[in-house]
């Protein structure tokens, strides 16, 4: 569903992730050049992944955005998330943020902050959560390509890494789905 979520798409350097937009935003660092060296980011399994990359922003510079190709679907909730890190002592919070654009500008269903671990800077990573958003039926970002949006909410950076968004059905719609399927056995059978 998102691209480059693990930010492994791009080589060494701080470069702009590929598939991420945003100005100072989404930049690719590398695990073994940041003091971070024996806290590797972890995989959305809890394991550390070996993986040799991570994004970052760049203090209130904006967001870094992603544009989905999967779109809004009635009677789902959406929860962003990934490892994450304040990229300094500062303990800045991450920002996570679901919504799209229907041509007047990003239009928010939910942002949420989330107190990033105490400790030291740069070595301590965790995952954690946006609160969930649901679409209700009749909402007009049905159909919408789904716009994910991370950043700081202060002048330090915060790191992230290994980025998901799930998209659960609410019980009643994942109730009418199997009564569906329940009906369609019934009918193959008479």
């Amino acid at each position: 569903m998102i691209t480059n979520a693990d930010f492994e798409a791009n080589g060494p350097g701080f470069v702009q992730a590929t598939a991420w937009t945003g100005t100072n935003t989404a930049r690719v660092g590398d695990h073994a050049s940041f003091r971070n060296q024996s806290a590797l980011a972890l995989s959305s399994d809890g394991v550390t992944d070996g993986a040799a990359h991570f994004a970052f922003t760049q203090g209130t510079t904006g967001p870094a955005e992603q544009t989905l190709t999967t779109v809004f679907v009635a009677d789902f909730t959406y929860t962003l998330s990934s490892n994450s890190n304040y990229g300094n002592n500062d303990q800045s919070g991450i920002i996570y943020d679901v919504g799209y654009d229907a041509g007047a500008g990003f239009v928010s269903l939910g942002s949420t902050t989330v107190a990033q671990n105490s400790g030291s800077g740069g070595t301590s990573w965790a995952r954690t959560s946006s609160d969930p958003t649901t679409v209700a039926a009749g909402d007009a970002a049905i159909g919408e390509n789904i716009i994910i949006r991370i950043q700081s909410d202060r002048d330090q950076g915060v790191w992230f890494d290994n980025v998901e968004l799930d998209a659960v059905p609410e019980p009643s719609s994942a109730l009418l789905l199997s009564l569906a399927a329940l009906a369609t056995l019934g009918r193959r059978r008479r």
